[in-house]
């Protein structure tokens, strides 16, 4: 009777290997696309500073935070972000002299006082952060996965 041995020790430990190269690979490519989302959504010329306020709680505010562990990235912006990022509506109200009421503006009553804002335009500096998040982390798992494949 003839036997044959196979011995699989090798094989196992470059699969695990490979496991652990691939991980690691996706790690850099989301920590890479989260980095390059959160510095488009801070340099972007969609808003002005305005004052320093502005700036202080909008462009200061935008961060990028990856866990790893369970390869999740995220972008986020506080401040006046929200109303830079989706707009608002404009409005018009008037103050009635003799009882101080507020209440949506007519155009007929001239003897009220009426004041509003014109509302903000929408610029969607959110979209195109997450989109260019989104590039580089195509880019990023075909450069690092062809290291860990072996061909880059």
């Amino acid at each position: 009777m003839i036997g044959v041995e196979i011995r699989t020790y090798e094989t196992v430990k470059s699969i695990i290997k490979f496991g652990v190269d691939i991980t690691a690979a996706s790690r850099s490519a989301l920590h890479s696309a989260v980095q390059a989302g959160t510095e488009s959504a801070r340099h972007t010329t969609l808003f002005n500073n305005g004052t320093s306020k502005r700036r202080l709680f909008t462009r200061d505010s935008i961060e990028g935070t990856t866990n790893l562990g369970t390869l999740e990235g995220k972008i986020s912006a506080g401040g006046a972000s929200t109303w830079l990022n989706w707009g608002t509506r404009s409005f018009r109200q008037s103050r009635s002299p003799e009882t101080g009421t507020l209440f949506a503006a007519t155009p007929t009553p001239n003897r009220f006082k009426t004041s509003g804002r014109k509302g903000i335009v929408p610029r969607f500096f959110m979209n195109i952060a997450r989109d260019m998040a989104e590039k580089t982390l195509d880019y990023g798992i075909d450069f690092y996965f062809a290291r860990v494949i072996g061909h880059g």
